[in-house]
């Protein structure tokens, strides 16, 4: 990881696959999805990060509005050098409302979303 804000992740799968990225929920980490996706790991590439705040990710002193953790994500993306292709989110909860800001700011590189229990 570089940098203080930069988001712990694991990636499982090869590199060339398609991505599917997982964003947790409040209180949640990777690990949420850690068992439940790991079968996916032949034909996806599997990027599975918590969030700034959770998990092994910095937890910086910073009021978290969405534009925060949208933003974090991007860099992350532009870290793994996945910026440009289509990308396909799978999201629960706080990361469905995350996905969906960055789908208004990056749609035309967001291939599909799906989404659990978003958040009212």
């Amino acid at each position: 990881m570089r940098g203080t804000t930069a988001l712990h992740y694991v990636a499982i799968g090869p590199r060339d696959a398609p991505p599917l990225l997982f964003l947790h929920g409040i209180t949640g980490s990777r690990r949420y999805w850690l068992k439940r996706v790991r079968h996916l790991a032949g034909p996806y590439r599997l990027i599975l990060p918590d969030l700034i705040g959770f998990g092994l990710s910095p937890k910086p002193h910073i009021t978290y509005e969405m534009d925060v953790f949208r933003d974090s994500v991007r860099r992350l993306i532009e870290e793994l050098d996945l910026s440009g292709q289509p990308l396909a989110i799978v999201a629960h909860s706080l990361g469905g409302l995350i996905a969906l800001e960055y789908a208004a700011k990056f749609g035309g590189e967001v291939r599909c979303i799906a989404i659990l229990s978003l958040p009212r």
